[in-house]
């Protein structure tokens, strides 16, 4: 009798450790590294494999693009929520058949794809939810796991203070690997535009930029490729109103 009881506690102990251990939160007091994200749109076009053209090769790419962005929430559906920057999803209206010769046109089969890549290497298809061209914001939904929620800070920091930010620069990054990076806020100018100490160049655009606390104060949208040791872009306050006009929780 007494070895059931025993048996009945240690398996009650066991799931009660269980259900504790699946609870915990994530570790705040690091930065968010899961949760970013390697953005590519690319328009390619493929012969009809449905006509004589034996079998079919790989298609040829006409043109591709690529930026950084972050996971900080999901939908009601329990879709991740990705901040990218709106002049990389503007790219995805870049191109169309129409601007083909019409005689070649039959042959070819234009086709869009826009995908993410996780910080471990996994493809996920994705989809525009909003674009702003004003405030070169761009909203994205993925079916990919929310691994952490990132609030956004009431305000920007003072000026000194340390940001921190993780992106793919010239789309350099390996599967488990991105460049993370630390730098020194250096204030925002009249037109609403910060200026982040950190390296940025093609690619880095749609990194969030984080301060102390791992909480979203801005995003790096422009670079001097002359001098790519500062980024540039808008605060969180431009950030938040995106998201309050597409009634995202955050």
């Amino acid at each position: 009798m007494r070895i059931m009881i025993l048996s009945l506690f240690i398996s009650v102990l066991i799931s009660l450790i269980a259900l504790i251990v699946d609870s915990t939160p994530p570790d705040l007091t690091r930065i968010p590294t899961e949760n970013f994200v390697s953005l590519s749109i690319t328009k390619s076009i493929a012969l009809d494999c449905e006509e004589d053209y034996g079998d079919c090769e790989e298609p040829v790419i006409l043109e591709g693009s690529s930026a950084s962005g972050m996971v900080f929430s999901e939908d009601e559906d329990g879709n991740s929520l990705i901040l990218t920057a709106g002049h990389f999803c503007e790219t995805i209206f870049g191109f169309s058949d129409q601007e083909l010769d019409p005689s070649i046109s039959l042959l070819f089969d234009i086709k869009t794809s826009l995908t993410i890549t996780d910080f471990y290497g996994s493809v996920w298809d994705a989809e525009i939810v909003d674009l702003n061209r004003d405030d070169d914001l761009c909203l994205v939904r993925s079916e990919m796991p929310t691994f952490r929620k990132i609030k956004m800070a009431r305000d920007i920091p003072s000026v000194g203070e340390k940001i921190y930010t993780i992106s793919a620069p010239l789309s350099i990054r390996s599967d488990g690997a991105a460049p993370h990076f630390e730098g020194i806020f250096s204030g925002c100018d009249s037109m609403g535009i910060c200026f982040f100490g950190v390296p940025a160049i093609f690619g880095s655009s749609g990194s969030l930029v984080l301060n102390d606390n791992y909480e979203v104060i801005g995003m790096i949208q422009m670079a001097d490729p002359n001098f790519p040791a500062v980024g540039m872009g808008v605060s969180v306050r431009d950030i938040v109103k995106f998201l309050d006009r597409n009634e995202v929780n955050y």
